[in-house]
């Protein structure tokens, strides 16, 4: 017999909350039997499901209809502050330089490009910002990809990947047209504008051309949604005769192709949550074949870039060998084990090195220390005996940023691109000169209406959680908040975020809708709660599996006092020295945590089928890419970023630009961007 829908959608506004009935379902896992009262909950196409969520939805907007100015007043500021037009900062690769376009009032970009001006042009061309999607941003533009053209007449559309051959002359490009994340690969011949025949489907991201540009190197999913094999496709010739390169039979792990940024090698990463493996091709020896460089080791994370050193070919091994932060080592470019990998940048608890990156004349690597990322510069000697000349970091004002680098296809450049935000300071690119050591600011994300950075203070500070850790917390708020509030006395209420999970760092990031919170005298933080990477590879460990807690105490540590967690209707706090909180933790974990902590202290916790509906409902941009683990990154494990560009998905740009969307991607995937055709950009946890 059927149940009756317990609920109904009523017609007029409800004076309780719906109440789900409790059908208990029992299931027997590890045989073990496991009882859920709401399993029917989960049958999303049943109509009493929707009857009830849409009481929920009723119930909601009867609670809030009294903020319906609110809320269109705030979307109109925000609307107000934001830029629709938009072009990104040039990136040089090659003989060209290339951008992005967005165009007011459509709802996709395009990609272009210029001709660079010589050997020694590594000045960006500055596009004109105002000019009409009919007018060329710059003198001999190039438009690679009409975004809007190739999404016409569809009702969905994303653009995996994009990647330029190596003379320039195809671009190889991904769509998905019906949202189910597996891309089809087409092949643009540049000169005449036309498509090549070939057409490769069931791509996840894009695909990566050899050094002669003859190939095309993709991933595959197998039926569970996890990139498994890698192929090679010859042009010209039907997919059915590609070459299956690579096929990762371990369920555990991914895999991903990319090209190393000298070009001579290939490289197939494969990569679970505590264990790499690399092969590699060498294209100056393509008659050795692929050549698996140091067998998985369980536990043993590590990646491979191609450096020069003096005259010697070597690889620098980023990896956790020698201790859990990670070091930086050389070795010679055949397969060679773990023994034999020589330290360069030895291993040092107080210092997670997270990325390297290898130049002609320096090395770039990605590390964090105290809770906050860093941008240090290796410049080589002229030997293996002196193989570092100096090492220093990339130095800048403010008390808490975030800074990564991206768009550096270049092995020859001169020059660092990276990006740089604060909570006070838009996304901003900048470029790094190691030969004057000069810093140069490229472009700011426009914030419109007269926005200046000196209004608002931003700071790092430390609590101490139960067990006497320090927990770092980024705090941003209006200038002279706290004078308005009580003649400076008075606290001021704050909106406190948390994560905590996966080694996911939350750091630091600019908002434009942020802005309406904090100038309506209200502060935000960040709590950098255990379970994320904010500290390095302990802070990660000390809040997963039986530590798990830890994510939880950091953050109810600070929570505020019964009945100070309001905003009222009019914007401003509901009571002074309230703090409300916004948190986000993986596998929703923390609502229910501070819920079981709130048990017998006066307040109600409702059963788990009510809870979905209320105040702290995952961030707009906590998008899961894998069952309980954020498109980031993988949960916890520091994987190449051709590895991570394989789990993001959402739109790719060519090329990548570090600073536009900063806030939004993991720092690890803007590293990504070292592969020339690796360009993505994923999403990450955002809260206001």
């Amino acid at each position: 017999m059927e149940h009756q829908s317990p609920v109904e959608p009523p017609a007029a506004p409800p004076t309780a909350p719906p109440s789900a009935e409790a059908r208990p379902s029992t299931t027997e896992v590890h045989g073990a039997p496991r009882v859920d009262d709401y399993e029917w909950l989960r049958q999303k196409h049943s109509p009493e499901v929707t009857a009830y969520l849409e009481a929920e939805n009723a119930w909601t907007q009867a609670r809030t209809a009294h903020l319906a100015d609110l809320r269109q007043t705030i979307f109109e500021e925000i609307k107000a502050r934001t830029l629709e037009t938009d072009l990104s900062v040039p990136t040089r690769i090659r003989d060209h330089w290339y951008y992005s376009r967005s165009y007011e009032g459509r709802e996709y970009g395009a990609s272009c490009r210029v001709p660079a001006r010589g050997e020694d042009d590594w000045t960006p061309p500055q596009p004109a910002e105002h000019c009409s999607p009919e007018e060329p941003a710059l003198p001999g533009e190039e438009v690679l990809l009409d975004l809007n053209a190739l999404a016409e007449g569809h009702d969905f559309f994303s653009l995996g990947g994009s990647s330029v051959s190596p003379d320039a002359a195809m671009l190889a490009y991904s769509t998905d047209v019906t949202g189910d994340e597996r891309y089809t690969v087409r092949v643009k011949d540049l000169a005449s504008g036309e498509l090549l025949p070939d057409v490769i489907t069931g791509v996840i991201g894009g695909a990566t051309w050899n050094r002669e540009g003859s190939d095309l190197y993709y991933t595959t999913l197998d039926d569970s949604w996890r990139a498994d094999k890698i192929w090679r496709h010859r042009l010209g010739t039907a997919q059915a005769d590609d070459e299956l390169v690579f096929h990762e039979a371990d369920g555990r792990f991914w895999v991903g192709v990319g090209r190393t940024r000298t070009d001579r090698f290939l490289v197939i990463a494969s990569g679970s949550k505590t264990t790499s493996e690399y092969h590699y091709l060498d294209a100056d020896a393509p008659e050795s074949g692929w050549q698996l460089f140091a067998e998985r080791r369980e536990g043993l994370e590590y990646s491979l870039d191609h450096c020069v050193l003096g005259d010697e070919d070597v690889f620098l091994v980023l990896h956790n060998a020698t201790g859990p932060d990670f070091e930086i080592a050389t070795a010679p470019v055949v397969p060679t084990p773990t023994e034999e990998w020589v330290p360069l940048v030895p291993h040092d608890p107080a210092v997670r090195l997270e990325d390297v990156d290898a130049f002609a004349g320096h090395v770039v690597v990605h590390q964090r220390s105290e809770g906050l990322t860093q941008l240090r510069i290796l410049e080589l000697g002229s030997s293996r005996a002196e193989p570092i000349s100096d090492d220093y970091l990339v130095r800048f004002d403010e008390e808490v940023y975030t800074v990564g680098s991206g768009g550096n296809p270049n092995f020859h450049q001169p020059i660092v691109r990276l990006g740089y935000t604060t909570m006070a300071v838009p996304s901003s690119v900048y470029d790094y000169d190691v030969r004057s050591r000069e810093l140069t600011l490229l472009k700011r994300t426009p914030v419109l209406g007269g926005y200046d950075p000196a209004d608002y203070e931003e700071h790092r500070l430390w609590a101490t959680a139960p067990d006497g850790e320090r927990v770092p917390i980024s705090i941003v708020c209006r200038r002279g908040a706290r004078e308005d509030s009580g003649g400076g006395t008075a606290p001021i209420p704050v909106l406190l975020y948390g994560y905590g999970a996966y080694e996911m760092s939350m750091d630091p990031y600019f908002s434009k809708p942020r802005l309406s919170l904090l100038d309506r005298g209200a502060g935000f933080a960040i709590a950098h709660v255990r379970g994320g990477g904010e500290m390095g590879r302990r802070w990660y460990d000390d809040g997963k599996l039986f530590r798990k807690q830890n994510s939880f105490s950091d953050f109810h540590r600070l929570r505020p006092p019964p009945g100070r967690d309001r905003v009222d209707q009019t914007g401003g706090a509901g009571r002074r020295g309230g703090l409300g909180r916004w948190a986000a933790h993986g596998g929703g974990r923390q609502p229910g945590a501070r819920a079981l902590r709130r048990r017998g202290r006066g307040g109600a916790v409702r059963r788990r089928a009510d809870q979905h509906a209320r105040l702290h409902a995952a961030p707009d941009g906590h998008r899961v890419r894998r069952v309980g683990q954020p498109g980031g990154g993988p949960g916890g494990v520091r994987l190449p970023g051709l590895l991570r560009a394989v789990r993001q998905r959402g739109g790719r740009r060519l090329p990548a630009d570090p600073g536009r969307d900063l806030a939004q991607r993991h720092p690890g995937a803007l590293r990504g961007a070292r592969q020339v055709d690796s360009e993505a950009a994923g999403h990450g946890h955002r809260p206001p």
